[in-house]
């Protein structure tokens, strides 16, 4: 049955050769059955939970948050708008630039919201995971008092280095965000090009973990042709 939908990806490939924050280590993988040798082929994978295109449970900086499993569906698979804020090397999004990409695509209350710097076309670069542009207080405070119910970007880390460890150690932006029961995607990039600047629903389902903190997320933005 044909039907008009169109189906776009958001995510990263995930393999050994991803970037990592650097408190992490990169997944390592092992082949323990093959085709040949036993009629069946699996792997073992290890990862940090914090690893590849991922969503942050609340709970990962509020102690009363939502973990991965506790998440309701409809935040998980909710209308939203990709905004595409321009921004290059350690350069910040502030609540001036929400408000100008609001103007042009409008963001609704209980929206989902994925931004779009262009940062996510260096993701095999050195610099990806260390002097990426990202979202000051201002920015996160914007988007909670716009009452949305996900947050997604295109980068390593929703804070501006400045307010990580790198910075001051305040990460402002997570603790400004999370403890609303917001989650973050972090690391989106895929097809984000395609849709910047469209309303269309956002699809991002982790893995139902027990207690998780995070978890690597296939990211699917879902519109009509």
């Amino acid at each position: 049955m044909k039907t008009n939908t169109e189906l776009f990806d958001l995510s990263q490939l995930f393999s050994r050769d991803i970037p990592v924050y650097h408190i992490y280590s990169r997944p390592t993988f092992g082949i323990y059955h093959t085709i040949d040798e036993h009629c069946f082929y699996d792997r073992m994978v290890s990862f940090y939970t914090h690893s590849g295109t991922h969503l942050d449970a609340p709970c990962h900086f509020s102690k009363d948050g939502y973990n991965i499993s506790q998440i309701p569906l409809e935040v998980l698979v909710n209308k939203g708008v990709v905004l595409n804020i321009p921004k290059g090397e350690g350069e910040e999004i502030t609540a001036e630039d929400f408000e100008k990409a609001g103007s042009k695509t409008p963001i609704e209350c209980g929206d989902t919201v994925i931004v779009n710097t262009g940062w996510h076309h260096r993701w095999d670069k050195p610099e990806f995971a260390k002097s990426f542009p990202g979202i000051v207080k201002s920015g996160a405070e914007w988007l909670v008092n716009a009452g949305i119910k996900m947050i997604g970007v295109d980068w390593i880390c929703i804070d501006h280095p400045s307010q990580t460890d790198m910075g001051d150690n305040s990460w402002a932006s997570h603790r400004a965000i999370l403890p609303h029961n917001i989650p973050v995607i972090e690391n989106i990039g895929g097809e984000v090009d395609k849709v910047s600047g469209r309303r269309l629903t956002i699809i991002a389902l982790p893995v139902k973990v027990v207690d998780g903190d995070g978890f690597p997320v296939r990211v699917i933005a879902m519109g009509n042709g």
